[in-house]
């Protein structure tokens, strides 16, 4: 194959650009055709061998008359651009190849791409699926497709002032012709090892293509650089690019890694410190793995803020919450809102505390100026021999996994001040919910870096968010980007190879199907039912003719309460005398329960139901109390704040004999249909905001799983409540609701009482009707003998399917009692009414 590159043309240069130093001086082959590496490995130009080959070549004699050829290929296809590979963890992989690829095209007329026939059937070698493309689609169809497209690129891109319009440099006007017509020839060349003469007039033929003619291949050159400055204006195209890297090379510097945390190496017997910590699993990770920041920059690119979610292409959204990035983590996505607990911390002072400078003195090579790297010397070097070192080294651990991994700043080498106070109080920051944290530190930095790349990209950008985070979570859900895995055991954030590519073509190019549901959420599902809710006739068509609707007796049923008590709307209205402020045995319990913030959050009311004592008779009773309030504020009736404790639902409970009395089945259904309501509307004014859905999902789910068969998921235990029996439907089921019929829906078994007096009635009417009409016809059959026999035989075939009705009527009344029977027995929690030792709905 290389001996293609010698026969195309008589007088020929061949410029190498190596992956490796090599002698640059120009030597002479049989073919009399001049060989030098033009640029090394370090990036440098060859300005003297240059000069000497425009000399040796008499290249000043030819004015305008020559032609510059860029081949391009394969490895190991004759391959004249180079074949390099970035140094690991320094500059992007493919940078010095983008930009001696730009080099190459900048000062040639024609582009030879040439390549093994062994390749043609390969993918990405031969462009196989670029190829079956263009060959697929009409031609007349594919010319405005191609002048779309090359538009949208050449806008994306940064250009010079003086050109800012895609006509002043191409020929715009011959696209077709350029790309589909003779201006794109595919020449097949024989072997030349078997065939070496045919090979020769092979190339000698596709060497004649290489002119100006009309219907060459450089007939529509419009300008040319003069042979006689060509070794200048080449140096200087080399000298622009090398200073200024192609559009598409990495533009972001990721502040974060798994090799940040991975890099300590740290004796188990300080592991083991951290193990009551919500960092136990990030101070266990051992594989050192690198971020890619092609691949998150490519996500920033189409990261859209307002939405809080990446349009991977036109159709395809994909988007992450803070639940996954605890799944990642090996953490819990509870705890204290971050927000609050920082604002609480701005009461410390910014100072390190004494202790970091006696650390300092005691552990060697830490410098007085203390810096990240500093913190790391002192944390593999301390001693945690005594109690207060132990407690000293879990501080500085904590603020070392916050300022460098979670919540990083724009400057790697800084240990910031500010951060310090987070630590200060070690038991509360533990107790915040750092997975939520992050989330919210990463759609910042994703937020911040599409606002960089919206303005022109003129500068590098820091990206100060958990990169490692992004990228395992994308990996988890998108199969067709997920790298190698280097080990299943490991947390996400470290279980994959690196991947060091633009994955942006690749983003591109998925649908929705191709990416996974979030695991941690049932939101889909939720939502199928909502897109097709009517709030008129409160029920889902689930198509045209499959309505789906529920009643408070199944809310009752899956709940595992009855179906009766006070009218909760009567009941609000009633409590509407209470004060809307918490009571003063909650202020004593802030001060008596460990870990709970003075501002009381929904986490906070979890940890004093958990911690507080229920010894006395008056705790026992304030125990009732905000157990109800919990369940109604998280379960029956959210609100849109999953972290705030609302003041006006402690009204419901103040009384709580009254409050036990109340029909929550109902309240519950009537919160559920005016959530429904409330996401329809979202989803038809075009769905551009996360939409908070406040109704009690699990019992919309339950309801329709215990009477949709085809759609039920798989039980986990048949004697649960319907609510938690269900292992979670965590896809999409909009399709399927669409195919269902009337018939796959059974009926709801607790109104099945009402539908059976009703074909009671109707059964009864039947037979009276026909009673008398056979009084009749048998008084007329009287006077008509010939038809007597007939008509008896009709008589017996109506006495038949009346008996037939029956036996169906007793067989629905004995199905309704089996279904009681069987719901009576999975019975849980039974409504009664309040009295201190009976228990609650």
């Amino acid at each position: 194959m290389y001996d293609i590159e010698t026969k195309l043309v008589k007088r020929a240069m061949f410029l190498p650009i190596c992956n490796y130093p090599s002698d640059i001086s120009i030597s002479e082959n049989q073919a009399g055709c001049c060989l030098m590496h033009l640029i090394d490995a370090d990036g440098n130009f060859n300005a003297d061998g240059l000069d000497n080959f425009v000399k040796h070549a008499k290249l000043e004699e030819c004015g305008v008359s020559y032609v510059v050829v860029a081949i391009m290929g394969p490895h190991s296809s004759g391959l004249r651009l180079p074949t390099v590979y970035g140094w690991q963890g320094l500059l992007d992989d493919t940078a010095f190849e983008q930009q001696s690829a730009l080099f190459a095209l900048a000062v040639s007329d024609i582009v030879l791409i040439n390549m093994w026939c062994r390749d043609i059937g390969c993918g990405q070698a031969a462009h196989k699926l670029l190829l079956k493309t263009v060959f697929e689609t009409p031609l007349e169809k594919l010319e405005p497709v191609l002048r779309v497209d090359i538009q949208k690129i050449w806008d994306s891109v940064p250009k010079p002032e003086t050109h800012r319009l895609m006509t002043d440099i191409f020929n715009i006007n011959h696209i077709r012709t350029y790309c589909l017509s003779e201006q794109v020839q595919v020449v097949a060349l024989s072997s030349y090892e078997d065939k070496e003469e045919q090979f020769n007039s092979e190339v000698a033929s596709l060497r004649q293509k290489f002119s100006f003619a009309p219907d060459g291949l450089a007939g529509d050159r419009q300008e040319a650089v003069p042979a006689s400055v060509f070794s200048s204006t080449t140096q200087q195209f080399w000298k622009s690019i090398k200073e200024k890297k192609p559009a598409t090379a990495q533009q972001i510097k990721l502040m974060t890694s798994v090799t940040k945390i991975a890099g300590l190496v740290l004796a188990n017997e300080k592991v083991e410190l951290m193990k009551d910590s919500p960092f136990k699993s990030l101070a266990s990770v051992t594989h050192i793995r690198e971020s890619s920041a092609l691949y998150v920059q490519a996500l920033c690119r189409v990261y859209d803020a307002s939405e809080r979610l990446c349009y991977l292409n036109e159709h395809t959204p994909f988007s992450f919450c803070s639940k996954e990035v605890a799944r990642v983590l090996g953490m819990e996505d509870t705890g204290l809102d971050y927000n609050e607990y920082e604002k609480e911390c701005g009461k410390y002072s910014k100072a390190f505390p004494g202790f970091i400078a006696d650390l300092q003195t005691e552990v060697p090579d830490v410098s007085p100026s203390l810096q990240i790297a500093d913190i790391v010397t002192i944390l593999k070097g301390m001693s945690v021999a005594s109690e207060e070192r132990k407690t000293h080294f879990k501080q500085l651990m904590t603020y070392y996994l916050i300022e460098r991994f979670l919540k990083c700043s724009r400057n790697p080498q800084k240990a910031r001040r500010e951060t310090w106070r987070l630590d200060v109080d070690l038991k509360k920051c533990w107790s915040v919910n750092w997975p939520q944290a992050t989330a919210e530190h990463l759609h910042d930095a994703m937020k911040s870096c599409r606002e960089w790349w919206d303005k022109g990209r003129r500068t590098q950008n820091s990206f100060t968010g958990c990169a490692p985070v992004l990228e395992a979570i994308s990996f988890e859900r998108i199969q067709k980007i997920r790298p190698k895995l280097l080990d299943h055991l490991s947390l996400p954030i470290e279980k994959y190879e690196a991947k060091r590519v633009d994955l942006g073509n690749s983003l591109l190019c998925l649908v929705t199907e191709d990416i996974d549901p979030c695991p941690k959420s049932s939101a889909l599902y939720v939502q199928a039912l909502c897109r097709v809710y009517d709030a008129s006739e409160r029920l889902c068509y689930l198509n045209e003719h499959t309505p789906f609707s529920f009643c408070s007796k199944e809310v009752a049923r899956v709940l595992g309460m009855e179906d009766t008590g006070l009218d909760y709307n009567e009941y609000q209205k009633e409590c509407g005398k209470y004060s809307k402020a918490f009571p003063g045995f909650i202020a004593d319990l802030q001060t008596e329960v460990p870990d709970v913030s003075p501002s009381l959050q929904i986490a906070d009311i979890v940890t004093i139901l958990k911690g507080m004592s229920v010894a006395s008779e008056e705790r026992k009773t304030q125990f009732k109390q905000l157990m109800t309030y919990y369940l109604i504020e998280r379960f029956l009736k959210c609100s849109r704040n999953p972290q705030k404790a609302r003041r006006e639902t402690w009204r419901l409970v103040v009384d709580l004999k009254k409050c036990w009395s109340v029909n929550w089945p109902q309240a519950t259904a009537e919160h559920l249909h005016d959530a429904m309501k409330s996401c329809h509307e979202w989803w038809d004014k075009g769905r551009r905001t996360q939409h908070s859905f406040t109704g009690c999902a699990p019992v919309l789910e339950a309801v329709s799983f215990e009477r949709i068969q085809k759609i039920r998921p798989k039980i986990l235990d048949q004697l649960s409540l319907p609510i938690e029996k269900y292992e979670a439907k965590r896809v999409d089921l909009g399709d399927s609701l669409l195919c269902l019929v009337t018939e796959d829906i059974d009926p709801c078994p607790d109104c099945c009482t009402v539908t059976t007096k009703m074909k009671g009635l109707s059964l009864s009417n039947a037979k009276d009707s026909e009673t008398e009409q056979e009084s009749d016809e048998a008084e007329s059959a009287e006077n008509n003998p010939e038809t007597e026999q007939s008509e008896s035989d009709e008589a017996e075939n109506v006495a038949n399917t009346l008996e037939t009705k029956d036996e169906a009527e007793h067989d629905i009344a004995t199905e309704v009692q089996l279904r009681r029977g069987q719901r009576l027995k999975r019975k849980t929690v039974i409504f009664t009414p309040y009295s201190e030792d009976k228990v609650s709905p």
